[in-house]
């Protein structure tokens, strides 16, 4: 396989040393402790960075629930050359606070963030931290510039690099040019897993554990209102399935997973390429769960069955709303009629399908929200979400709300609420709040208080090992203080090293 990242040009600079870090929001409310994925955009970053010769950590204090005290020690004591952060919404507070205690505790290195929040609003958050770089977009070839310059003593080593907004010595902040997507995906080197903790400290709907992630497509042509494209861009790339099959059978290989979550955004876009994947994906006989689901008009009745084949137990349908005009207000454009059609090809093969709702899009009224409820119980998946609108920085929404309306948080909050949070997050023109949270409520009482829907969701779409996962799920979603589940066996400090086993070569 061509790999455009393999020539090791840090081979005479044993000292470079990267920690790249997936923050830990403890603060937060609103976030969906039971499930946890692994992050895969820092595994990517960190092999891009290994096969240059660089010496790499990877720190998911998320999932081991690291807090900022201990993470500092860590980081102190290692003293790596260069730091990079992975934020979004949530946990923007939580690198802004590490790096705080990083430089008050005296850490020389250089900080450079990464992911959804700091690719659409780099000025903001360089301004918001005392990081010295944002990289935008995907990250693979930035950071390794990035690297190659520091080693080669470059006084300015974000100067000229593509994909970098960076702030001078005097201030000043500098934003090169956008760094052009990875067309071939498949020149990627494999993701850093084996710097991941043990895959068991991940969690999801699992019906069977230990359970892997992969994702094999980026880029999204849709225009959906409400989503944030700032890292992988608007135009679709994907690997080939030589490749995504080559993946999945190296978890099974060497990691021993026996359920894959699936975490495309589009994976269905090429409908041919989704069928023969399903069709490859058969043999090594897993349970999975396409936890980002598909568009419902991006499936056909043999790629249903291919994917039940393939062991696929959950898919879930983002509807967001059953009114078409808020459908086209959205520029969601989903097709109605596909969501009902989907739905029972899925549930006639026994696959159990999420529907997940928004209330409180942009001129939704009381009419347009009752729609969406009627369109939910008429759909009638296993389960559905309701959630209110969370605006994300990079989407339209955002833009919408910074020039007509206001905003109801504030992204420098630790207890900045995930998808989950009650409450309206934002206010425009005509928005009555108290109204969307009234529909909100009466959503979740029509569609679940029903004897059927009780029955046949503990009958039909829970299996006994999937309770514990409902309680984590609801306890994170109520905002309870302490999420059930078995305790860590080390501190903090000692479960910063813990890795998923050797490197995969």
């Amino acid at each position: 396989m061509n790999n455009d990242f393999a020539s090791p040009v840090a081979a005479d600079c044993p000292s470079m040393h990267l920690v790249l870090i997936n923050p830990y929001p403890e603060s937060a409310r609103g976030i969906n402790e039971g499930t946890i994925e692994p992050p895969l955009g820092l595994t990517y970053l960190a092999a891009a960075a290994r096969d240059r010769g660089y010496l790499v950590d990877l720190i998911d204090a998320n999932a081991l629930k690291i807090g900022t005290i201990p993470l500092t020690d860590h980081i102190i004591s290692v003293n790596p050359t260069l730091l990079g952060i992975s934020t979004n919404v949530v946990t923007h507070a939580a690198g802004r606070d590490l790096i705080a205690a990083l430089r008050a505790a005296g850490f020389p290195g250089r900080v450079i963030l990464g992911g959804p929040l700091p690719s659409a609003l780099p000025e903001y958050c360089l301004n918001a931290t005392e990081a010295d770089a944002v990289a935008v977009g995907e990250g693979e070839q930035t950071l390794t510039e990035v690297l190659e310059n520091i080693a080669g003593e470059s006084e300015e080593p974000f100067q000229g690099v593509a994909g970098c907004v960076w702030r001078k010595r005097d201030g000043e902040i500098v934003h090169e040019p956008p760094r052009p997507l990875i067309e071939n995906l498949d020149s990627l080197p494999l993701p850093a897993w084996d710097l991941l903790p043990p895959f068991a400290y991940y969690k999801s709907r699992a019906r069977r554990r230990p359970i892997g992630a992969i994702i094999c497509s980026r880029g999204c042509p849709y225009q959906c209102t409400y989503c944030n494209k700032s890292v992988f861009g608007s135009r679709y790339r994907r690997y080939s399935i030589g490749r995504a099959i080559r993946e999945v059978g190296l978890l099974v290989e060497k990691f021993g997973i026996r359920q894959l979550d699936i975490l495309d955004d589009n994976l269905t876009l090429d409908l041919e390429w989704a069928k023969e994947f399903f069709r490859g994906l058969a043999r090594f006989g897993l349970a999975v769960n396409l936890q980002n689901g598909i568009r419902a008009d991006l499936c056909d009745e043999e790629l249903a069955s291919l994917m039940k084949s393939a062991g696929v137990f959950k898919i879930s349908i983002g509807v967001e709303s059953g009114c078409p005009e808020t459908q086209l207000r959205i520029k969601k454009n989903l097709a109605l009629d596909r969501v009902l059609q989907t739905t029972r090809w899925a549930q006639e093969r026994g696959i159990v399908v999420y529907g997940n709702f928004i209330l409180g899009l942009p001129d939704d009224s009381a009419e347009s929200m009752r729609q969406t409820i009627d369109f939910a119980i008429r759909m009638d998946p296993d389960a559905a979400t309701f959630n209110f609108l969370v605006p994300l920085p990079g989407s339209e929404v955002w833009v919408e709300i910074e020039k007509l309306g206001e905003f109801h948080f504030q992204l420098d909050d630790p207890a900045a609420s995930g998808f989950y949070g009650s409450g309206i997050r934002f206010q425009l023109p005509g928005m009555d709040a108290k109204e969307v949270a009234r529909f909100y409520h009466r959503a979740y009482r029509r569609f679940y208080l029903r004897p059927r829907k009780i029955w046949s969701l503990f009958v039909r779409a829970l299996r006994p090992g999937e309770f514990l996962w409902l309680l984590q799920t609801v306890w994170g979603v109520l905002g309870l203080p302490i999420p059930p589940g078995p305790r860590f066996l080390y501190p903090a400090r000692r479960r910063i090293g813990l890795k998923s086993g050797p490197r995969v070569c």
